[in-house]
């Protein structure tokens, strides 16, 4: 695992030390990003995990935050500000519009967005209301069930809907997830599976 990361490390140093040479540095825009959590649990096959997700809960697999959390860098030269957002709820889905709104200045009708305004400084959605759905668990590999999720804000609801067993947490005050607190919040628990099952139907 230490090896594919330096390896990682150094090709994306290649790649945009490519750009440079080519002078297309300043009209390229980077897109680095990951497609879910790293693996940190086991289900019923033990073996040895080469990842932490920690302070987040879980890994791939999951809806906690472990396993739907990754990172994402957006890069072109002398358009973005370095800086770090960590309140803006993006979605990977997000990375094509976005990209087409650069470019084109077109809208299509895609789930995502762009957040051209994120990256811009203009806006910060750290209210937003997003979705995920894990109908194909794998218990064997990372021991999870299915589950669907909704984040609005700073509240995330899990569902393991085959289960019948619902998760609230509050993500700002408790990122680790450790904390469950449905029962607390009867009347907002029930808000937000209903605006889940609702997202569900026309899924």
């Amino acid at each position: 695992y230490a090896a594919m990361v330096e390896t990682m490390d150094e090709n994306v140093g290649k790649l945009m030390q490519l750009l440079k040479d080519l002078n297309i540095d300043d009209n390229t825009i980077v897109v680095f990003s990951s497609d879910h959590g790293g693996l940190s649990n086991d289900g019923t096959k033990q073996r040895d995990l080469a990842t932490s997700n920690f302070p987040l809960r879980a890994g791939k697999g999951w809806l906690y935050d472990g396993g739907v959390k990754v990172p994402l860098f957006v890069k072109w030269n002398g358009k973005f500000q370095p800086r770090t957002d960590k309140e803006s709820l993006v979605m990977l889905m997000d990375v094509f519009p976005t990209l087409l709104d650069i470019t084109s200045n077109k809208n299509l009708n895609t789930d995502g967005k762009s957040f051209l305004p994120v990256l811009q400084s203009k806006e910060v959605w750290n209210d937003r209301t997003v979705f995920w759905h894990s109908s194909k668990a794998r218990p064997v590999n990372t021991g999870d069930t299915k589950s669907s999720a909704i984040r609005k804000g700073d509240f995330k609801l899990i569902n393991w809907y085959k289960e019948g067993r619902i998760e609230l947490y509050n993500i700002a005050k408790d990122p680790s997830e450790t904390k469950d607190i449905s029962k607390e919040n009867p009347e907002l628990t029930q808000q937000l599976l209903i605006a889940l099952n609702n997202w569900k139907l026309n899924f």
